[in-house]
């Protein structure tokens, strides 16, 4: 059994002829017949009963097209892929997936999509520095990750201080950040705002809270970086920066009153 004589058999069930099936491969029909008995011999069932007129598959070949059918379509993909693989260039992507809810497929298809003559090879690795070395020696092509924050940088200890925070990030990870923001001592009532697509002609701002933050995106159906900003400047009750004030000193700059 070769993949071309399948490729015989799911035309000629679909036409319902020998010759016409013929004329489309571009084959003789004899050569055709004698490429389905040969089928039929090796599964030893008949496929086609060729008394009926226009031909008619058994029930047995209708199993066996329903099957060979749903396959055919993995062959021609597994085909592209190899031509891509063997005849053109080769590009190896890792990700290192410290966010379990990280999700890929959506710009992996389209990427393949807008370019066929291009193999992507995804790797994962959880180590960033492993990842990051296996860049810099030139054993990957492309890393995908989130840079690792110092300890003092994380959310969590940034939001301890109740200062007016603005991020840009991505909005697949407003709900770890909801939870970073009241894990920090946020109140759930802290004045929130989401900028979609900012200084663009169709900017968006929805305002929320940080016990909102999440639920303000995903019913708004947010799928891109956004700016965000949290604190109580949003609210109105806030105090100006002293940093400027004439009463205030630093060690650059002496107070003047």
């Amino acid at each position: 059994m070769d993949i071309q004589t399948l490729i015989y058999f799911v035309d000629i069930a679909e036409q319902h002829s020998f010759s016409a099936a013929a004329e489309s491969q571009n084959i003789s029909q004899s050569s055709l017949s004698k490429a389905i008995m040969r089928l039929e011999n090796e599964l030893n069932v008949h496929l086609f009963d060729r008394k009926k007129h226009p031909i008619e598959l058994t029930p047995a070949g209708e199993c066996f097209y329903e099957d060979v059918k749903k396959m055919l379509p993995n062959y021609y993909h597994a085909i592209r892929r190899l031509k891509a693989f063997t005849s053109k260039c080769k590009v190896t992507v890792c990700v290192v997936p410290n966010d379990p809810r990280q999700n890929l497929p959506y710009a992996m298809q389209t990427f393949r999509d807008e370019n066929p003559n291009i193999y992507v090879e995804f790797l994962t690795q959880r180590d960033f520095s492993i990842a990051e070395r296996c860049l810099l020696n030139g054993e990957i092509d492309y890393l995908i990750a989130h840079d690792p924050l110092h300890e003092q940088e994380q959310i969590e200890k940034l939001a301890a201080h109740q200062a007016t925070m603005v991020l840009f990030l991505s909005t697949s990870l407003t709900e770890q950040l909801q939870k970073d923001l009241l894990a920090g001592g946020y109140a759930e009532t802290t004045p929130a705002a989401v900028v979609y697509k900012a200084t663009w002609r169709d900017q968006k701002i929805f305002r929320c809270t940080v016990g909102t933050l999440h639920k303000t995106v995903t019913q708004n159906g947010l799928t891109k970086t956004s700016l965000i900003v949290v604190g109580g400047c949003l609210g109105g009750e806030y105090m100006r920066s002293l940093l400027y004030h004439p009463g205030f000193s630093t060690e650059f700059r002496e107070a003047s009153e």
